[in-house]
């Protein structure tokens, strides 16, 4: 891909206070390469490939935040100070070819891997997964603030290790912050639920204990759905506010998806289907913010993310320029790109 026919894409942007080299993003993709929640050597080179092909910044598979519960069995982890090292590891590997690397933070709740020995699985409320054996459990206003504690913990770890940032995944009424997120899920009456700003509250909590530990030169990105496209979910109207409110709190970056883990399609679109289809979300979202906004859904050609920046010559002279982030999952000597992570930044 020569940088000179896609102008806006090999160009830097800032995040917070640091610059990537280029709007060339890989996203979140699940490898199952851990061994027992540890970065292996297997990990490392397939990170360090995307690095060595040109991309700017890394966003990992999800890395979980306590050792309680099990996303999927190969997934990364961060609970305790042992995982540093290969942190450490990895951070280096991907900062040789001057790539930015941020993990995703996670709890998987009521979608948590249920292997022999897990306990009752938690949640918001009495809701999960129409496929679930049984309800989870409520998790207690003592468990939110320990868990707001541990999401801390693990962000003081990942910089400890020599990471840029990290990234609080709240998307697709998936896993704990995105479970309380959503009317769906958080069935709550008290401090936590009813209203959408008792929703976010836990979400707001985790940005304001990530913050005042790892200060403002640590990138904090938040993933959200855009609109959940499901009757009685999030709507576009009600992320724009979210969005306002996560930028008041200080997050860098938010990375719009959109759908649900539970309507299939919704949050990844099959092939054959519209390609940027969260891009109208983002594009409304941008509008309302002055930090970075990205998105993903089957972006999957460099060219598409290059046309997509007519949509300045949509707004007013004095509006922000918008540019893009693409992911990339391909190898070192190929960077096909994945789906797109338009950003938009002044």
């Amino acid at each position: 891909m020569e940088s000179s026919a896609y102008p806006m894409l090999f160009s830097p942007i800032k995040v917070g206070t640091t610059e990537v080299k280029n709007r060339v993003f890989m996203p979140p993709v699940s490898t199952n390469l851990a061994d027992h929640g540890y970065v292996t050597d297997d990990l490392v080179d397939h990170y360090r490939a995307r690095a060595k092909g040109g991309v700017g910044l890394i966003i990992t598979e999800v890395v979980t935040v306590e050792p309680t519960y099990t996303y999927l069995p190969g997934d990364m982890c961060c609970y305790d100070d042992t995982f540093i090292p290969g942190w450490e590891k990895l951070a280096a590997a991907v900062h040789e070819y001057g790539c930015k690397i941020m993990p995703q933070l996670f709890h998987p709740a009521y979608m948590a891997f249920n292997i022999p020995g897990t306990p009752r699985l938690i949640a918001p409320s009495f809701v999960g997964p129409s496929y679930a054996r049984e309800a989870p459990r409520p998790i207690t206003v003592d468990e939110i603030h320990e868990l707001t504690h541990q999401f801390g913990d693990a962000a003081v770890r990942m910089q400890k290790a020599g990471v840029d940032g990290v990234e609080v995944h709240a998307a697709h009424a998936h896993g704990m912050l995105g479970g309380f997120l959503t009317p769906l899920y958080n069935k709550r009456t008290d401090e936590y639920g009813g209203s959408l700003d008792a929703r976010m509250r836990f979400l707001l909590e985790v940005i304001a204990e990530i913050r005042e530990r790892c200060g403002k030169d640590f990138i904090i990105d938040v993933r959200i759905s855009g609109d959940e496209y499901t009757d009685g979910g999030l709507t576009l109207n009600d992320m724009v506010y979210v969005s306002r409110r996560l930028e008041k709190a200080g997050v860098d970056m938010i990375h719009v998806s959109g759908g649900t883990t539970i309507k299939r399609g919704s949050a990844i679109p099959a092939a054959g289907t519209q390609q940027a289809s969260h891009a109208a979300c983002s594009r409304e979202i941008k509008k309302h913010v002055n930090i970075p906004v990205a998105t993903v859904g089957r972006i999957n050609e460099a060219w598409i993310a290059e046309e997509l920046t007519p949509w300045k010559r949509l707004r007013k002279a004095d509006s922000p320029t918008i540019t893009w982030i693409i992911p990339s999952v391909s190898g070192p000597r190929q960077r096909a790109v994945f789906p797109l992570m338009p950003v938009s930044s002044r």
